[in-house]
């Protein structure tokens, strides 16, 4: 491998084209390990500060600078606000007691949404709308004990992208609100992402979580858990876990 203070700019940049121009897409870090001329640390060190930096040269702009809410037409925001309405689901995945007493385990918010396989190209106009490549998961866990015309494969599409959820999938069901009680969700569900995003844009994206943090995302999540039940009062849920009660639904 060439010397360092051999390699020019130009020479850093010529190879993270031809790396892209190679795979198809922006190349990652470890893109840059396996399929690079020189070192991944060598384009940061020369191109950063941050990978991020790295991938502005090819063009790469983060989610929220490339993706913006007001292009999505009237008539695709209100379908899709329909669709998550009526099939998604917004929850967040604790870390387990039993591991690590839950400090080695991350809190992961997830949108997920599923329906049956032959329903796949509703999936992918989801997709579409919020400007996501995703490929779909079908399964078949339980349709082999199952009998009559519902029983069927069905595709499971997740989300848990922080960046994703945060610039793509939110925005777009604030602009075009949901109706059902999942509108209630959507707001706890966005300070979960944000906070997470925060610790993440602060460089402690592999550290362990303050107490801070991890209060305030149990009480999330126990607030999220008793929204799902029946004829709830978010108000009463907002005071119970001390969370924000600022949002519109809960004014």
């Amino acid at each position: 491998m060439p010397l360092e203070n051999t390699i020019t700019d130009k020479d850093l940049l010529s190879d993270l084209q031809h790396v892209a121009e190679q795979l198809e897409h922006i190349p990652s870090y470890e893109d840059m390990r396996k399929h690079g001329k020189y070192g991944p640390a060598t384009y940061r060190r020369r191109l950063g500060p941050g990978w991020e930096d790295v991938k502005r040269r090819l063009g790469w702009k983060p989610l929220h600078e490339s993706f913006n809410p007001v292009q999505v037409s009237i008539e695709d925001g209100a379908w899709l606000s329909g669709l998550i309405d009526g099939e998604g689901c917004f929850r967040i995945q604790k870390p387990s007691p039993h591991s690590g007493n839950s400090k080695s385990k991350s809190f992961s918010p997830t949108f997920c949404i599923s329906f049956r396989s032959d329903d796949k190209p509703l999936l992918e106009q989801l997709c579409n709308i919020i400007q996501v490549n995703y490929h779909f998961h079908i399964d078949n866990s339980n349709y082999k004990h199952r009998v009559g015309l519902n029983a069927n494969p069905a595709y499971k599409f997740f989300v848990r992208d922080l960046s994703t959820l945060a610039y793509h999938l939110i925005p777009v069901l604030e602009r075009f609100p949901l109706r059902s009680k999942k509108r209630y969700e959507l707001p706890w569900f966005k300070l979960a992402v944000t906070t997470l995003l925060d610790k993440r844009l602060e460089g402690r994206r592999n550290l362990g979580y303050t107490d801070e943090e991890r209060n305030l995302l149990d009480r999330i999540y126990n607030a999220l858990h008793e929204l799902k039940g029946y004829n709830i009062d978010p108000h009463k849920i907002a005071q119970k876990y001390s969370l924000p009660s600022t949002h519109p639904f809960l004014a």
